[in-house]
């Protein structure tokens, strides 16, 4: 199952995810990866969250190397890959 998981993640991103990849993301940094989804700004996702955009600005760091997306787009498509996939 992990195998289809991860095949439909690299064909929806178009390089190599994984589910391990989204496991390793804390708690906070996969709701600013949610929102920053959604189309918020670092300053938005920190009101919102109750934290500081340094604090945000962090997470966003983290959650690009971690999941190797390069990009705002090509975040929104993993979250979007993991939401189909009911994995959040």
């Amino acid at each position: 199952m992990i195998k289809i998981y991860n095949s439909l993640l690299r064909l929806m991103h178009k390089s190599p995810i994984s589910w391990s990849e989204f496991k390793s993301l804390t708690k906070q940094e996969k709701a600013v990866l949610d929102l920053l989804s959604q189309g918020l700004s670092t300053k938005q996702i920190a009101e919102r969250l109750y934290i500081s955009s340094h604090t945000v600005s962090t997470h966003r760091k983290n959650i690009y190397t971690k999941t190797g997306c390069s990009n705002v787009v090509k975040l929104v498509n993993y979250n979007n890959a993991i939401k189909l996939l009911g994995l959040q």
